[in-house]
C-alpha cells in the first residue's frame, strides 16, 4: 500500500513538471482568469479519542486557482487573490490504512515580495468522504473539510514555484448525520509545486 501511494504521488508531479507556460502572467478578458496550475503533498496529524489515540494522513492534491483581482478592481501591486478549486485524495495512515476524498474551494492572497519569493494565505471549505470509523465523526461516509494554510513560495523561474506551508484541517460533518460530530483537528506541512500562468 505504501509503495502503491508513493508511485499515486510521484506520477502527477512528473506530468507537472513536463508543463510549460508559454506566456505568464498574460490574460485575455475572461471572466475567470486560471493563473496556476499545481500538485501538493504533505503530512498532517492529529489525535483522536481511544480506543485510536492518533490521526495521521498524506495528502495528495491538484490545484487549480484563478485569478479574481479584477473582481475586486484590485491591481497587480496590491498582491494577488485567487479562487481555488482543489480535488484531494488522501492516504490516512493511522487510526488505519485506508483513504479519504474529495474536494474543497479556497479564497487565497499571494504577496509577491521580491522576484523570488511570495507569501500566501488560504483557507476554504469542501465535501468529502472518511472512510474510517472514528469516535469523532461515527460510521464511515460524508463530511466537510475546513482547511487553513499559511507558508511562502519560491519562484525558480518566471513561471513556476515550490512551497512550503503550515495547513491546518478539521473535519466535521455539521449536523447533517445522525453520527457523533466532536469533529477531528489536524495539523502539518504541505508542499506545492506551481506552473503559473
Amino acid at each position: 500500500m505504501r509503495r502503491f501511494t508513493l508511485i499515486l504521488a510521484l506520477i502527477p508531479l512528473l506530468l507537472l513538471s513536463a508543463l510549460r507556460a508559454e506566456e505568464c502572467n498574460s490574460y485575455d478578458d475572461d471572466w475567470f482568469r486560471m493563473n496556476r496550475l499545481g500538485i501538493g503533498l504533505g503530512y498532517v496529524e492529529g489525535n483522536l479519542d481511544p480506543p485510536f489515540n492518533d490521526y495521521q494522513a498524506i495528502p495528495l492534491f491538484l490545484h487549480v486557482g484563478m485569478d479574481i483581482n479584477h473582481i475586486f478592481g484590485w491591481g497587480c501591486s496590491w498582491g494577488q487573490l485567487t479562487l481555488a478549486f482543489e480535488p484531494f485524495w488522501n492516504t490516512l495512515v493511522e487510526p488505519e490504512w485506508n483513504v479519504e476524498g474529495g474536494f474543497t474551494l479556497k479564497l487565497g492572497y499571494d504577496y509577491q515580495f521580491c522576484n523570488a519569493f511570495a507569501v500566501y494565505l488560504a483557507g476554504g471549505a469542501g465535501p468529502g468522504f472518511l472512510n474510517v470509523d472514528t469516535m469523532e465523526q461515527g460510521n464511515q461516509g460524508f463530511n466537510f473539510f475546513d482547511e487553513f494554510e499559511a507558508g511562502m513560495r519560491y519562484f525558480y523561474d518566471d513561471c513556476h514555484s515550490i512551497g512550503l506551508g503550515y495547513r491546518g484541517r478539521h473535519i466535521s460533518h455539521a449536523g447533517v448525520r445522525d453520527e457523533g460530530n466532536s469533529g477531528i483537528n489536524s495539523h502539518g506541512l504541505i508542499m506545492t509545486l506551481m506552473t503559473h500562468y
